[in-house]
């Protein structure tokens, strides 16, 4: 069940860059996952050894969010 709802995050976010053209945010999207690939593959080899930690803490640097990102944060915080 978590498999399928990631599946579906995961279709849905690339569907919404697919028409980027501003090569920084697409390389921003880019990099961010390719990290957390990264870190999907080393939890899976510490499972395997016995050793899995799920899941990490992430810096939020709001005042880096452009400003449409920054009110849809303080909407979901109000919704919360």
């Amino acid at each position: 069940e978590m498999k399928q709802l990631g599946d579906a995050y995961i279709r849905s976010e690339f569907k919404l860059h697919k028409s980027a053209t501003n090569a920084h945010h697409i390389d921003q999207f880019m990099s961010e996952w390719r990290n957390y690939l990264e870190h999907i593959q080393s939890t899976a080899n510490e499972k395997k050894a016995g050793d899995a930690k799920f899941g990490r803490s992430l810096p939020l640097d709001v005042e880096k969010l452009d400003q449409e990102k920054q009110m849809t944060l303080a909407k979901l915080k109000d919704e919360a």
